[in-house]
């Protein structure tokens, strides 16, 4: 493998001398410098993939905890209405208006 990039990162100094080798080793640094740049490319893609699969896991916790304080405050509201009735009952039951 080794032998076949030297032959071939030779042959453009040979058959086009160092213009060709330069035009050669300026093609190889581009396709290197894309493939890093795709490679950043996806892997920041991946990272703001998994913080919104964070955010929606915080929202979805949030969402439960809103439902669950939800349900405990109209339980607390029936709770309060119902010891207003009792109050209001043994008031009327004492003779007080």
């Amino acid at each position: 493998m080794l032998e076949q990039l030297v032959t071939d990162a030779a042959r453009p100094i040979l058959d086009f001398g160092i213009l060709g080798a330069v035009c050669f080793f300026l093609a190889a640094a581009l396709v290197v410098k894309e493939r890093m740049h795709a490679k950043e490319m996806r892997d920041e893609r991946l990272a703001h993939q998994a913080t919104r699969d964070a955010h929606i896991e915080a929202l979805k916790v949030a969402y439960t905890h809103g439902n669950s304080m939800r349900e405990a405050l109209q339980s607390f509201e029936v709770a309060m209405e119902n010891f207003i009735e009792l109050a209001k009952e043994m008031t009327r039951e004492r003779g007080r208006p």
